[in-house]
């Protein structure tokens, strides 16, 4: 079963779609596959395994090595 992420989480870029993975207090851009779009929702086919922290409603100028702080249970504000 393919995993699904809210269309307000993923990015998308001149490479194709990311999702923005947190991971040691910084932000990075995961190049991700997507399948059914669901509305509100997606699938991920691939390039996340469901176990990564992500960016809720990341902006546009979201870079790689963006430090970032948790505001709330799954939402992360860039500093």
């Amino acid at each position: 079963m393919p995993l699904k992420t809210t269309t307000s989480a993923v990015l998308l870029g001149p490479e194709g779609p990311v999702e923005a993975v947190v991971s040691g207090g910084a932000v990075y851009l995961q190049k991700v596959e997507l399948g059914r779009d669901h509305g509100n929702k997606v699938e991920v086919l691939g390039g996340l395994t469901g176990r990564e922290d992500l960016v809720a409603n990341p902006t546009d100028d979201l870079r790689d090595g963006n430090k970032v702080e948790a505001r709330a249970a799954g939402a992360l504000l860039s500093l």
